[in-house]
């Protein structure tokens, strides 16, 4: 069975260092990705919490829908998933 595998952490935590090294050891046998959102200067611009949340959680829907039928390949491992969003958006929510 495939599986899906989230590395968290603060930004500069290693996130990136550990997908290379993983990267050079599994290769094409797993897929790898970066964090959903590429941060764009529009997004930047927001003021609205919410509106900025809602952005990133479409985009996070979107991410799902694309990476499920790799799942049916083979494992994934992306760089951040949902508690990464919940950690960053969730305070400003409040």
């Amino acid at each position: 069975m495939n599986k899906l595998i989230m590395l968290e952490g603060i930004d500069g935590s290693g996130k990136s260092t550990q997908i290379d090294l993983l990267k050079k050891v599994y290769g094409s046998r797993i897929h790898f990705t970066k964090e959903p959102f590429d941060p764009a200067e529009e997004l930047e611009t927001l003021t609205d919490p919410f509106e900025k949340a809602a952005i990133l959680t479409a985009d996070r829907v979107h991410h799902v829908s694309v990476i499920k039928p790799v799942l049916e390949q083979r494992s994934v491992i992306c760089d951040r998933g949902p508690l990464s969003m919940m950690a960053y958006q969730g305070p400003a929510l409040k």
